[in-house]
């Protein structure tokens, strides 16, 4: 069954090739055997295309119909679907889009691409249990504990407009031109109520952020305040306080 499906699928993506299967293909109704894989062939190109037209709408926005549909048709060419529900399809898209020459035009394309992906996975996955408050209290004396945050937590942080370009679609009338180019440094991410939203942060916050993802909670704490400026110290807090009140953190772990 294996080498059957591996040799559809290679028909699948260019039936101008001959394998194992050619001659088996049975013509259908007017059409030759031949054309019947073409119909295949255009029938999954179509149904991938619409995955990206569905799960990059401010990517479609920026590039324009015929621009988008060319890089999608690459795309799909070079990175066939490796999931039984094409709903996932686009996962390596904003990878792609980074060598792309549409990119040096639209520097944020891969950015924008990353954040539309990843709202689409988000919105499909299950939002893991928030831990017990009262358990957080053994971070604060065991050095080898460090938090555990939910998968469902993405941080950003760019030298574009990604909110504001990312909104265009929102907005028929709004273009590039009219948007203030400034940093953004934010998360996206789906809270215990199961709604997913974004949350600007400071740089300083996001770097602790990356450091509890990694470190011991003590240890995250020692190296993350050296991107804190005397009188900050309340962002700290603030950071926790997001945390704790939208149910990010999940439970503790080892190092």
């Amino acid at each position: 069954m294996k080498k059957f499906q591996e040799s559809f699928f290679s028909l699948l993506m260019n039936p101008n090739q001959k394998n194992e299967l050619s001659d088996l293909l049975i013509p259908a109704g007017k059409l030759r055997a031949d054309e019947v894989m073409w119909v295949y062939y255009n029938d999954y190109h179509i149904r991938l295309q619409s995955v990206l037209n569905e799960h990059f709408v401010s990517v479609w926005k920026i590039l324009g119909d015929d621009l988008f549909f060319e890089v999608g048709k690459k795309y799909i060419q070079t990175h066939p679907s490796p999931f039984y529900d094409l709903g996932l399809y686009g996962e390596k898209f904003s990878v792609y889009l980074r060598d792309q020459e549409v990119s040096e035009e639209f520097p944020f394309l891969p950015e924008l691409a990353d954040i539309e992906y990843h709202f689409q996975d988000f919105f499909h996955a299950a939002v893991p249990e928030a831990i017990a408050p009262e358990l957080l209290t053994q971070i604060q004396t065991n050095s080898d504990l460090g938090l555990k945050l939910s998968p469902l937590l993405r941080p950003y942080q760019s030298s574009h407009p990604l909110l504001e370009i990312w909104d265009l679609p929102n907005h028929d009338s709004k273009n590039l031109n009219e948007i203030e180019w400034l940093d953004n440094h934010f998360v996206l991410y789906k809270n215990k109520s199961e709604k997913i939203k974004t949350h600007l942060l400071r740089p300083a916050q996001l770097a602790l952020l990356e450091l509890l993802k990694t470190h011991p909670f003590l240890k995250a704490m020692e190296l993350g305040t050296e991107h804190f400026s005397a009188g900050e110290e309340n962002l700290v807090s603030e950071l926790f306080q997001f945390l704790n009140t939208e149910g990010l953190i999940i439970g503790l772990k080892s190092y």
